[in-house]
């Protein structure tokens, strides 16, 4: 009868022995991964106060696009082919090329050709109300009355 209450005793120890090991573990694990995603976020850190005026300028680019358009004109998408990617995505792939490479005029030319392609990809990706679903269609799905929900 001993050796089967001490063995129930050794059973209860052993399965709080492991559930505190596990425990321990888990500890261990979130304690490495916060200290590397502490690493992370103070490299994303450094990258934005290195190119705080960019994403300033980037900012009052998107602002100025958003406040004075209309969402379906066509100046709309000029200024977004202009101003969100020549400007914004053009000087950072800039800057980041000088610094890689330091070679100026390619670093200028590079970050001309990838706002470009953004600035297609933005030009292209602007949904336009004029293709969206027909009236009859829109009813159905309960989008409303496209006549009405104009700007």
């Amino acid at each position: 009868m001993e050796q089967l209450a001490g063995g129930v005793v050794a059973l209860f120890f052993a399965v709080f022995a492991i559930f505190f090991a596990m425990m321990m573990m888990v500890l261990f694990f979130e304690f490495m991964a916060m200290i590397f995603m502490m690493f992370g976020m103070f490299f994303m850190l450094i990258i934005e106060l290195v190119l705080i005026p960019f994403t300033l300028l980037e900012f009052g680019v998107v602002l100025l696009v958003s406040v004075f358009t209309r969402e379906d004109s066509p100046e709309n998408r000029i200024l977004c082919f202009l101003g969100t990617a020549l400007l914004s995505g053009g000087i950072v792939f800039a800057l980041i090329a000088y610094f890689i490479t330091g070679v100026t005029l390619n670093s200028v030319y590079g970050g001309i050709v990838f706002g470009a392609a953004m600035g297609v990809l933005n030009a292209c990706s602007i949904p336009s109300r004029q293709n969206g679903p027909s009236l009859r269609i829109s009813r159905r799905l309960g989008l409303g009355d496209r006549k009405k929900d104009r700007f």
